[in-house]
């Protein structure tokens, strides 16, 4: 996000995209956060507790998804109610 300067690029987009971009740039900023912080702990492995970025990311980036099971009539009612 910080590439476009402003927000209002992003709120002109149809909301799937918006949504699609703000969702990568936020990994990218959570993907230099977690590099970030390899670093710092780079110094302090050894041998035996060395761990490649990619394998600290996977420890550190949660893969879960939340999966409505609700029908879409319930969702829309409490869209409808808001």
């Amino acid at each position: 996000m910080k590439r476009y300067g402003n927000i209002t690029y992003v709120l002109k987009l149809s909301l799937p995209r918006a949504v699609e971009l703000i969702s990568v740039a936020r990994e990218g900023e959570q993907k230099e956060n977690l590099y970030r912080l390899w670093l710092v702990r780079y110094p302090n492995y050894t041998q035996e507790t060395y761990e490649s970025f990619e394998d600290f990311c996977e420890k550190h980036i949660s893969k879960r998804q939340v999966v409505d099971a609700r029908s879409k009539e319930d969702i829309m009612q409490e869209l409808l109610s808001i």
